[in-house]
């Protein structure tokens, strides 16, 4: 997977994939171990003001779709979303 396509959704300064400490790949693989399951999409957007990675998951328990936040500088998991 190429991160060229990695940006920032909301407004100020964009962020992309040159900015991240972790890789898009790296970030998929932390999510994971938090919400096992098929990885459908990664972008950078900044949440809970953070830029994170946000890695959507069709999670393999229940089949409902997460995102998982992973900080782009720490890859520390911050959060989830359903």
């Amino acid at each position: 997977m190429t991160t060229d396509h990695l940006y920032h959704h909301g407004g100020g300064r964009r962020a992309k994939a040159a900015d991240a400490k972790i890789t898009a790949e790296q970030a998929s693989q932390i999510a994971l171990t938090t919400v096992p399951g098929k990885v459908t999409d990664v972008a950078i957007e900044k949440k809970r003001g953070h830029n994170v990675y946000v890695v959507e998951i069709v999670a393999e328990k229940d089949g409902a779709e997460i995102d998982v936040l992973v900080d782009i500088e720490s890859g520390k998991v911050v959060g989830t979303e359903r």
